[in-house]
């Protein structure tokens, strides 16, 4: 890689040649949402399952408990977001809302930012896979 010795973006006004290192982080990716309901006034808690919530591999770096993550119930986030493992994460108070509504998990990095780069965040959704009902009614069937 070769420094062009332009002063844009913070560069330093040199010519030269030096190592790079580019790391790739997953996207986040969303399978499963438990329960797939809640009432529309919101509350309750809701465990989300999927991929790369947080691990060394995911982040870049280890931690016992993750932070900067946020579970999102269409485009309301969650009153808190718990992280379980790397697979699961909980949504403590669910929004409230109305009709069907995708889940989005958003993991931030803020600690990798830069004069370019505010936080290294990644999204992953299941559409369609969360709904606020009026009324869940059950019985015998007939």
């Amino acid at each position: 890689c070769w420094d062009n010795g332009g002063v844009t973006y913070g560069g330093r006004n040199t010519n030269g040649q030096g190592p790079v290192a580019i790391r790739v982080f997953p996207k986040p990716k969303v399978f499963s949402v438990e329960p797939g309901y809640s009432a529309l006034r919101g509350g309750g808690t809701v465990t989300v399952r999927g991929l790369h919530f947080g691990s060394e591999m995911s982040r870049g770096y280890w931690e016992a408990a993750y932070q900067h993550l946020t579970v999102f119930v269409g485009h309301e986030a969650c009153a808190r977001t718990e992280y379980v493992s790397d697979s699961e994460l909980r949504c403590i108070g669910v929004p409230p809302g109305n009709g069907v509504s995708a889940i989005t998990v958003s993991v931030s990095d803020p600690f990798a930012t830069t004069p370019l780069v505010l936080s290294l965040e990644r999204n992953g959704t299941l559409a369609s896979s969360f709904a606020h009902i009026l009324f869940l009614a059950s019985g015998p069937s007939f």
